[in-house]
């Protein structure tokens, strides 16, 4: 999610006085905009919290349902909670590495660590894993369409008319919002998703809560545990919902300076996104059972007017965060191929260029993929287990002065042969499952 700041010129005299009388601004909570020694603005608690969650957040809340039937309810917390915790363990190391490197993102890092074949390597990485968000998003957000479409009595065929609705949606809204004449003007967009993220919690939430304790509706599918093929797909959903590490740099770089703080505001996305996503998860698996879709709106009765409700909220949320993800995507074409990575100093021939690129890859994604659980796991996959839990503890054996058998030491080397070993595991899996998906496609 794009960080939003204002340029040193928009500073108002009041901030510039009120930084004059609290040289220590590293140090301040106010949460408002501060000047540093530098001459920087920095990002207040609230907007770097915003863009945290945004960050890590959209696709996760109707593909995370489909993981509880692969391994039942018990396996499948308990996944999420490791998951989580490790993420959260790397997003401190890389705090850490920020601090001591002064780097950009994962990118830069990787080229001051590592030279140049760390960092294209880490850049095939980044490009997968954002490609398998944004494709989801696309997928999502055509299911919706498909659904609505039914309620209005007309019929979906085969798979192709879906994907014929999918590349129609794709084109007419989130890739049309993506090009420059339209992106610029949605900074303010971020605390809206972040609005829409929690109403959409809170009425899934509460309708799957009546389901289950009032009209008695509890699945009795729903399992406390079980195990199918899809177990390290699951795990691959799961490192893609709580993948910050991979995106934090940026926006924890315009935070306060002040490790221990940047730490707790990371702290604090951790557990209001797990809090979220774990919620209306669980709920709507034990309504849904065995009988959970790969995208969980489409489990329940699309006239439902609480369902309706919700897949409009997470129409808006995908549709509206496709853009930013997408710029990201430009930006790294952009500096890759024109030596430029500031969206702004493009041309506009050069940013409709990159754009496209960028959105042909995703339309085509959408079109041929039909499960956005999959597409969002093979993300979680080898690029999310190495970014998220190999990569930065990779980055500290690196540049430690410490013997290789201290206890830190020691457990980076767990950390990061844990990323590599369920990273390879998990795309073995998934790509399995892509497949399988690609043919029921092709045959349907």
């Amino acid at each position: 999610m794009k960080t939003i700041m204002r340029r040193p010129s928009e500073v108002t005299n009041v901030e510039l006085e009120d930084f004059e009388h609290n040289s220590d601004s590293e140090h301040s909570d106010v949460d408002h905009y501060a000047l540093d020694l530098s001459g920087e603005i920095r990002a207040g608690r609230f907007e770097t919290f915003v863009n945290l969650t945004n960050a890590i957040v959209s696709a996760s809340f109707v593909n995370v349902p489909i993981t509880f039937v692969a391994t039942g309810f018990g396996p499948t917390f308990i996944s999420m909670v490791i998951i989580c915790l490790l993420s959260w363990v790397s997003g401190n190391i890389l705090i850490y590495l920020e601090s001591e490197l002064h780097v950009n993102n994962l990118t830069n890092l990787t080229h001051i660590v590592f030279g140049k074949v760390g960092e294209i390597i880490i850049d095939i990485l980044n490009v997968i894993f954002t490609f398998s968000c944004t494709g989801s998003y696309l997928i999502i957000g055509s299911d919706r369409v498909e659904s609505w479409a039914k309620v209005l009595g007309l019929k979906i065929k085969n798979r192709w008319y879906k994907s014929l609705i999918a590349g129609i949606y794709s084109l007419i809204l989130p890739v049309l919002l993506s090009y420059p004449l339209f992106i610029q003007n949605f900074a303010y967009i971020a605390y809206l998703i972040t609005l829409l993220i929690i109403t959409y919690t809170l009425m899934i939430s509460g309708w799957s809560i009546k389901q289950i304790f009032i009209l008695d509706k509890l699945s009795p599918t729903a399992k406390g545990y079980t195990y199918s093929n899809r177990m390290f797909t699951a795990i691959s959903i799961h490192v893609s919902t709580f993948a910050l590490p991979i995106m934090m740099i940026p926006i924890i770089k315009t935070y306060n300076r002040n490790v221990e703080k940047r730490k707790s505001i990371a702290g604090m996305t951790y557990v209001f996104t797990f809090i979220l996503v774990t919620l209306s998860s669980c709920l709507c698996y034990l309504v849904a059972g065995e009988s959970t879709h790969p995208d969980v709106l489409t489990s329940f009765d699309p006239k439902d007017a609480v369902i309706i409700s919700s897949q409009v909220i997470m129409f808006l949320v995908v549709t509206l965060t496709y853009p930013f993800v997408t710029r990201s995507i430009t930006e790294f074409f952009s500096f890759k191929f024109s030596g430029e990575s500031r969206y702004e100093k493009l041309s506009f021939r050069k940013r409709i260029l990159y754009a496209s690129v960028s959105n042909i890859i995703n339309v085509l994604l959408c079109v041929f993929i039909s499960d956005s659980s999959i597409l969002y796991g093979f993300g979680g996959a080898i690029p999310g287990c190495l970014m998220c839990f190999s990569f930065p503890s990779i980055c500290c054996l690196k540049i430690t002065k410490k013997k290789l058998y201290s206890w830190e030491n020691i457990g980076h080397i767990v950390m990061a042969t844990f990323g590599i070993l369920m990273g390879i595991t998990c795309t073995c899996f998934t790509i399995y499952d892509l497949y399988s998906t690609f043919n029921t496609k092709k045959t349907s």
